[in-house]
């Protein structure tokens, strides 16, 4: 997963270096369980029709564009854990025979 610090590390790379920095392209998920390389297949069909267009072809995809993927699934699940443990310690703590 990306962090905020290495994406602003990754953002910044190019200021300051007389290269030009990447485009940067963030693939962001729905709902569902997603995982690291979710994102690949949308990017092998921008990469398949890159050269389909006047202004950019003969120009590489992978210089210009960075894709970052972003994934959260491992945050949502550890706060589902927590909440089912809470929510048990709830329900073991109260005499439910009234």
């Amino acid at each position: 997963m990306i962090r905020f610090v290495q994406l602003n590390a990754r953002l910044r790379a190019g200021i300051g270096s007389g290269k030009m920095r990447k485009h940067v392209l963030f693939f962001i998920h729905g709902m569902g369980r997603h995982y690291n390389t979710w994102h690949e297949p949308g990017l092998q069909v921008l990469r398949s029709v890159f050269d389909d267009y006047d202004g950019l072809r003969g120009l590489d995809f992978d210089e210009i564009i960075d894709p970052i993927p972003v994934v959260y699934d491992d945050k949502i699940e550890r706060w589902r854990q927590r909440m089912a443990a809470d929510f048990q310690a709830f329900r073991g703590g109260i005499d439910w025979r009234f």
